[in-house]
């Protein structure tokens, strides 16, 4: 959804309160797509201070479908996003650094929001580094690839420690028969 900030940069101290939903029905990361279960709207607040700022606040939550990293199940993870920007102005209009300007790829024209883009952008820094399914999740067999929560395949998953490796050498070298 787009957000026209024509009314709100022309008048001083002027706030604006908005409901968005969230239109993508996926997420599209690194040729991955990562599908949206769950979703509330986001509520957003505007607020121009003075004609100087534009703060921009947004709260919402959703659920998004992700692999656990242990045995590659789907998992809900949810986020709980919080949205706090501000814009500075100048006689009307949004000033953008040009050092900046793909921090600020939100801005449509300068003059409206594309709030899909400010969420995704929000969810991309916020995105987990390890999910998993379940605290004690088994992973998956190294042999057969079995996902090891639905129950043991019965192959060996014995892995010995390679720093260990000299030692078992000695072992090896030295064993009387």
């Amino acid at each position: 959804m787009i957000i026209d900030l024509a009314e709100l940069l022309s008048r001083r101290n002027f706030t604006a309160d908005f409901t968005v939903s969230f239109d993508r029905e996926s997420l599209h990361i690194i040729s991955e797509d990562y599908p949206i279960r769950k979703k509330k709207p986001f509520e957003f607040h505007l607020a121009n201070e003075e004609n100087r700022r534009l703060y921009i606040h947004a709260e919402g939550e959703m659920q998004v479908a992700i692999p656990c990293d242990r045995c590659l199940r789907k998992t809900n993870f949810p986020f709980s996003l919080v949205i706090d920007r501000t814009l500075y102005l100048s006689e009307g209009a949004v000033v953008i650094p040009e050092e900046e300007r793909d921090t600020f790829a939100f801005l449509a024209d300068g003059h409206s929001i594309d709030c899909d883009i400010l969420v995704f952008d929000e969810i991309l820094v916020n995105w987990p580094t390890k999910v998993l399914c379940r605290n004690d999740c088994k992973g998956l067999c190294p042999v057969c690839g079995r996902n090891l929560n639905d129950g043991d395949c019965g192959h060996d998953r014995f892995v010995p420690d390679p720093r260990m490796a000299g030692i078992q050498d000695l072992f090896k070298n030295f064993k009387e028969v």
